[in-house]
């Protein structure tokens, strides 16, 4: 259905257009005729050749038809009726040869400016404007005027004498034309972004200004000589006959090879049925549909009714087993009682037609006779027209039927093949175009009211329906018939626009006049133009800019994975305390440029407009907490106190991306850590529900630290701008941790303000306006991991890591501590060794999965873990990956993974998420990882 719909609204624009195209040709064409000469075929100035060459850049060669029939109608305004119509067009036989050389000069200008680049040039500069009028105007009239004047001469209509100045005035005339009217394409066709509204003014009133002067009306045209309408109308008869004779013998060959398929197929069902039927339906355009309608003796059809409400796929059969229409109401009933019933059982296409299933085709007596007919002769059958149950509109069909026999002659089913008259209308003006030919298909074996199987039009013009010609279409076992009707377009084919005539002075003026109008309009856009193309380059060089730091950060974070894991084996590995301080030194160095490396990764997203939001339910006392976690150690090591205070007056869930929020608040509380030597930071929590369900929050964070000035404060929310001088810095910090919280808090509609004083402390308010209240989500608990005795026991870990350095830190973690680990250097070996595992040998306690690995990536490895059949599908698995976005880590939970573990791998986190996945604390740990 959508796709007949946009046939009908292209076949609609496309009417439109040659309408509008041939309106417009008639109407400058009774302009120029003003100033038309003696012959009636040359004139000073001639605007359709303008509009000509407009339409075809507007609208393709297309539009072509459109031409002949504005020129057609106006040279007809200027002859004499010669009697009848055809008398009338033998006695001006030139307007065939004069017709085809103006639509080709048409065509040849657009050909020409596009051979030579000129075709889309935004004609701004004096050296494009001449080189496009060159072409488009006295080099392309050069054709209409030569084979025009030569037409005039051969049939008569000038003396040899007049030749010379015909000629002349015919090719000054077309030019004219084309440079009057080409401004009004330069200005009007460009998209208004590119094309100011003062420019298309300026130059439309000056060119109205000489159209108003020069576009007179002379005289009429006589009509155009009609000799090889005739027989352009028997060789396309002749074509479409023949057309049409080869398509419908595809479609009985498509039917009798489903006859054959179906007698030789054992154990035929729906599938192999729509396989065959599919590639036969390809083969032949014409038969929109098949099916295979199975033959029923009345007393045999409980189990075919019970079968069809099993599986039908539509209600009416799963209501009623074989079904039909009532005769009376049209609506779908249980099929009535009679000595057999062929019902509709396998069908191609299947989603199209699937509410056919079930339908009993032997319930209309039109098609119950012509099943007779096809039974008892052995031979296909088709029916009159009839209204197909597939289709809402354009649903005049045929069916044609083929009898399907078993070994001992009696009836199997019958073979069905469904054509949609449009359809075969369609595949045969698709091979043999008629657009301007009224198309009708009779059956002649009909009854009067069923005879007509297609018609263009109903109601032909009259003028044309002596030219109606017909021909025989023999189908099957019915004789159908093909009639043609001539339009207007088609009579007129011949015919296409007269050329004009303008004198050397008008043709220079003109020219002037449009040249001085594009060179002092195309001044300013070719101004803004650079302009556009210079800020792209910015663009495009702040977007690679962004794109390397980007890269950078995720490459420097597999390194820097080598080093925290090292470093945080080595701190659990009996240091001195001498050794354990310079650890601590190494590790706060390494997890300092990680943090850099984090900022410089959210300030690519943010600058580039990619950091994308996951909204979901959030409970902001877990995340504020989850942020405290992460900092507490940095505050105990300054001897800092961190204080909550929580109001919370709506105490359930909001919708916000917690992630980002949780961001958020580690910027702006490990900033008051860092500028506080002495004191306490207090982290507050506001929440309160309105009226309509909303919920307000503020967050606030207050320290007793170095404070801001007041001129310093709106530099903290800048990009790399910190309040110390560069040359005497005690805090270290790349400054983007408050500019990226600022532009976070824009994306999650809150807002973040601050209010401090110099030496005095600062408090930094979080506050959201109307926020959506939800429901605590759902969770998935994890069952312990631990021995008969309920105590923790050591664990059989599996790891998916191609990078040995990798490898060597995980296994180093793991067996400090006593816990046994298996590596595979993929997902694709992973995959075997989860396969390989014998009956008694240990399953993995939970897998540690690399994301990015040669021959299958994590991801992928987790999808088929989850679609296992066995108790492994529902193993824990931690993703370790190198990507920090909570985009990438989202798409991650959604593939099956159940936490996400960031390189470098941070001692505690590991074993703190580890310990969560398995619901217990692994052995030792809490005494060992401190």
């Amino acid at each position: 259905m959508p796709l007949k719909r946009l046939s009908s609204h292209v076949g609609t624009s496309y009417l439109l257009q040659l309408l509008l195209v041939t309106a417009l040709y008639f109407a400058t064409g009774r302009l120029g005729l003003l100033l038309s000469t003696d012959n009636g075929y040359s004139t000073l100035v001639w605007p359709p050749s303008g509009i000509a060459l407009a339409a075809v850049i507007l609208f393709g060669f297309r539009i072509w038809p459109a031409l002949f029939l504005g020129a057609l109608i106006t040279n007809l305004s200027l002859g004499e009726s010669q009697g009848s119509v055809l008398q009338t067009l033998m006695a001006q036989p030139q307007n065939i040869t004069i017709a085809l050389g103006n639509s080709t000069q048409a065509l040849l200008a657009v050909l020409l400016l596009k051979r030579l680049h000129c075709f889309d040039i935004p004609l701004t500069r004096l050296r494009d404007i001449l080189k496009f009028y060159l072409l488009a105007g006295p080099l392309a009239c050069l054709v209409a005027a030569s084979v025009g004047t030569a037409s005039l001469y051969y049939f008569g209509i000038i003396p040899e004498a007049a030749i010379s100045s015909t000629w002349g005035t015919w090719w000054v005339g077309d030019t004219n034309g084309v440079l009057l009217i080409t401004p009004f394409i330069i200005a009007w066709r460009q998209p208004r972004s590119q094309t100011r509204l003062d420019r298309r003014l300026s130059v439309s009133v000056g060119l109205l200004l000489i159209f108003s002067i020069l576009a007179i009306f002379v005289r009429q045209l006589q009509n155009w000589n009609h000799d090889g309408l005739v027989n352009q109308l028997e060789e396309d008869l002749l074509a479409t006959q023949n057309i049409f004779s080869n398509t419908l013998q595809e479609a009985i060959r498509a039917d009798t090879s489903l006859v054959s398929f179906i007698t030789l197929t054992e154990n035929l069902d729906s599938a192999t049925f729509q396989r065959f039927a599919t590639e036969g339906l390809g083969r032949t355009d014409s038969v929109v549909s098949m099916s295979w309608n199975k033959m029923v003796p009345a007393m045999e059809r409980g189990p075919h009714d019970a079968y069809l409400k099993e599986t039908a796929p539509n209600d009416r059969a799963s209501r009623f087993g074989i079904w039909q229409l009532d005769p009376t109401t049209g609506e779908p009933v249980a099929s009535r009682q009679t000595d057999y019933h062929v019902y509709v059982r396998y069908l191609a296409p299947y989603e199209v037609n699937k509410d056919a299933i079930g339908f009993d085709v032997w319930s209309g007596p039109n098609r119950r006779d012509t099943m007779r007919t096809a039974i008892l002769s052995g031979d296909p059958a088709v029916t009159e027209r009839i209204n197909l149950v597939q289709f809402d509109t354009d649903a005049a069909g045929v069916l044609m039927y083929a009898p399907v026999y078993n070994e001992d002659r009696t009836v199997r089913g019958i073979a069905t093949s469904v054509l949609r008259i449009s359809a075969l209308v369609d595949k045969v003006r698709s091979i043999h175009p008629m657009a301007d030919l009224q198309l009708s298909l009779y059956d002649l074996s009909a009854k009067d009211d069923r005879a007509l199987l297609y018609a263009d039009s109903t109601d032909p013009d009259p003028r044309w329906r002596s030219l109606t010609m017909a021909a025989p279409l023999p189908f099957a076992d019915r004789q159908w018939q093909l009639r043609l009707t001539p339009t207007d377009t088609y009579v007129f084919s011949y015919s296409e626009k007269s050329s004009w005539l303008a004198i050397l002075a008008t043709w220079v003026s003109a020219a002037a006049l449009a040249i001085l109008l594009l060179v002092l309009t195309g001044a300013h856009y070719e101004t803004e133009r650079q302009i556009a193309e210079r800020t792209q380059e910015l663009r495009l060089a702040n977007r690679a800019k962004s794109d390397f730091l980007a890269n950078m950060s995720h490459e420097i974070r597999t390194p820097m994975n080598g080093v925290l894991g090292v470093l945080g084996i080595l701190e659990n590995s009996g240091l001195t305390a001498d050794q354990q301080h310079l650890v601590k030194v190494s590790q706060q160095s390494a997890k300092t440029l990680l943090a850099v490396i984090n900022d410089i990764l959210d300030f690519s997203k943010l600058e580039k407009g990619e950091l994308q939001l996951h909204e979901g339910p959030t409970c902001l006392q877990d995340v504020i907490e989850a942020a405290l976690t992460l900092l507490t150690p940095g505050a105990e090591a300054k001897n800092l106190t961190l204080k909550t205070d929580f109001d919370c007056r709506y105490l359930g869930y909001v919708i916000i991306d917690g992630v980002r929020l949780q961001q958020v608040l580690f910027n702006v509380i490990g900033n008051a850590i860092k500028f506080t030597d002495e004191g306490a930071v207090t982290i507050s929590l506001l929440t309160e529900q309105a009226d309509d369900g909303t919920v307000d929050v503020s967050i606030t964070v207050a320290d007793t630290g170095i404070g801001i000035a007041e001129v310093d404060q709106e530099k903290i929310f800048e990009r790399f701008k910190q309040i110390e001088d560069a040359s005497n810095r005690r805090f270290q910090g790349t400054g983007l941790g408050l500019a990226i919280s600022k532009q976070i808090m824009t994306l999650l509609g809150g807002n973040l303000s601050l209010a401090s004083q110099k030496d005095a402390g600062t408090t930094i308010t979080i506050a959201f306006t109307g926020l959506t209240s939800a429901a605590k989500p759902q969770t998935t608990t994890h069952t312990p991991a631990a021995d008969s005795k309920g105590q923790s026991r050591q664990l059989n870990i599996w790891v998916a890591e191609d990078n040995p350095v990798n490898q060597m830190i995980v296994r180093k973690m793991l067996e400090q501590f006593g816990h046994a680990c298996r590596f595979a250097g993929n997902g694709k070996e992973l995959l075997a060794q989860l396969d390989g595992l014998g009956g008694n040998e240990p399953q993995p306690d939970l897998i540690l999965m690399d994301i990015q690995m040669p021959e299958m990536d994590g991801v992928t490895a987790t999808r088929e873990i989850r679609k296992r059949a066995d108790a492994l599908a529902t193993i824990p698995i931690v993703a370790l990956t190198a990507n920090v976005l909570p985009e990438q880590h989202a798409e991650y939970m959604r593939a099956g993974v159940n936490d996400c573990i960031s390189k470098p791998i941070q001692f505690t986190e590991f074993f703190d998420k580890v310990a969560h996945q398995l619901g217990l604390e692994i052995a030792d740990i809490a005494d060992r990882r401190t």
